[in-house]
């Protein structure tokens, strides 16, 4: 998350337009808002599986999809890093 605090703070230095900043702050907020849901929504499948007595086959689906939404907001981050280093 400091490479991308860091980067956010590089483009104002820069001069890049404000919704180019207010952009990479937006995604970086949904990063972190989706991973601590995400955190969240694994609490009911910890439940599950202690409850459950025959080995865990039950699968909490709305935790599961849960996965989406972070990889999803991750992944403009990650490229820009990827190609800021590239």
């Amino acid at each position: 998350m400091d490479d991308v605090l860091t980067t956010i703070a590089g483009w104002a230095v820069e001069g890049r337009p404000p919704l180019w900043i207010i952009g990479g702050v937006a995604v970086a907020a949904c990063f972190v808002v989706f991973n601590t849901v995400r955190i969240a929504l694994y609490l009911p499948q910890l439940r599950t599986c202690l409850r459950d007595m025959h080995g865990c086959p039950t699968i909490n689906l709305f935790t599961w999809c849960s996965w989406p939404g972070p990889r999803a907001s991750g992944w403009p981050v990650v490229s820009g890093l990827r190609r800021k280093r590239g």
